[in-house]
This record gives C-alpha cells, sequence and structure tokens, in this order.
C-alpha cells in the first residue's frame, strides 16, 4: 500500500513524516506593519504559507515584497504563483509570485508588474502561497 512504500524506512520515501507546522515572520525591504497572522505547514518538500499583514507605510515606488519565508524555494527555474487579496489595489488583480533560491515573495499585478510600497501603504494583505524547498 502507499502508506507502507511511505513509511518503509528508506529515508527517501520517508517524506509524508516529515510533518512540520509553526509560525513565520513576514518582512520587507520597508518594514511591515502589523503582522496578523503568518503561519505555514510543511509535508516533505512541500511548503503552504498562510498571511495577513498590514503593509508598511511608505511612499516607496519600489515593488512590493514580502521576505522571510519559513523555507528558502527550490533553485533552477522554480517559481511558486499565489493568491493573495490586497486592500488598496481593489480595481487591479493581483497574485503572488515566490522566487527561485530565495525566501522573497513578490506582489505583482497583470502580467510581472511589480504593486509598489506606496500603493499598498498602511493596507492589509492576505495571501497564501505553496512552494517546493530547495
Amino acid at each position: 500500500s502507499f502508506a507502507d512504500y511511505a513509511t518503509s524506512g528508506n529515508p527517501a520515501s520517508n517524506s509524508l513524516q516529515d510533518y512540520e507546522e509553526g509560525t513565520w515572520t513576514p518582512n520587507s525591504s520597508e518594514g511591515m506593519g502589523t503582522v496578523y497572522h503568518a503561519s505555514y505547514t510543511k509535508i516533505g518538500r512541500i511548503v503552504y504559507v498562510n498571511f495577513y499583514v498590514n503593509a508598511p507605510t511608505s511612499s516607496s515606488g519600489s515593488g512590493f515584497t514580502i521576505n522571510n519565508l519559513p523555507f528558502t524555494l527550490a533553485g533552477s527555474s522554480h517559481y511558486a504563483i499565489g493568491s493573495c487579496y490586497c486592500q488598496n489595489t481593489s480595481s487591479t488583480y493581483v497574485f503572488l509570485q515566490g522566487n527561485q533560491n530565495s525566501t522573497v515573495v513578490n506582489v505583482l499585478k497583470e502580467i510581472g508588474n511589480g504593486v509598489t510600497f506606496q500603493t499598498l501603504s498602511g493596507g492589509y494583505i492576505l495571501g497564501s502561497l505553496t512552494y517546493q524547498v530547495a
């Protein structure tokens, strides 16, 4: 059975036994407003993160990133796309992009354009991302 295979004693097949959950501390290059919730669940090489934060108050035109994911994303060409809702971008659809070999998530709109700190200034962001760890 699959359960027997997953616990057969072969270290490569024990990924289902590698289970962890906890909290993490989202941050950005401009700091972070209130972190209401930031949790993760890790099963083998797959990580699920959820967060609810207030963006820092900022007039920066730089693209908003959320730093400090609990685990580093896999390398090579591995990116992860997640979903989010941003209070101050009601007329634009936004999404999350986890970056290869990093613990950084970009908040993007349209086709790869960064949502700025100024746009999100003081607004809340709810998001989730699933990715593979390095």
